[in-house]
């Protein structure tokens, strides 16, 4: 599940995707993360993707993470979360700079929160 699978004590910095592909519940990093550093990422979907389990980014947990200028455009794609459905995504362990999602929903940043300190949602 994603590129990764899991990320622990980890940098992701300078990538670009820029025809990348999702199908179904997949995440585009893996399923979990920790202590971890995203930053200067671009993602742009080629396909229109519903996600009605699990998270853009991570699929389940998301904990200490750093994310930092990150993009996702996916026009008309609707996603579950950004950074996982499990209990961590949605503490506020992580820190989030500069973090731009252009979709069209989300309905959770991570497991049931709806809005987070320095993430943007545009629709489109």
């Amino acid at each position: 599940m994603g590129l990764f699978g899991a990320l622990t004590n980890a940098v992701v910095k300078n990538i670009s995707f820029t025809n990348a592909t999702v199908e179904g519940n997949s995440s585009i990093f893996g399923a979990n993360a920790q202590e971890s550093v995203i930053e200067n990422v671009t993602i742009m979907l080629r396909n229109s993707v519903v996600q009605t389990e699990g998270g853009i980014l991570f699929a389940q947990q998301s904990k200490d993470m750093r994310y930092k200028n990150v993009s996702i455009v996916a026009a008309g794609s609707t996603f579950n979360t950004l950074i996982g459905s499990g209990q961590y995504a949605g503490d506020n362990t992580n820190i989030f700079e500069n973090v731009i999602v252009q979709a069209g929903a989300l309905k959770f940043v991570g497991y049931t929160v709806t809005t987070m300190t320095g993430v943007i949602f545009k629709k489109i």
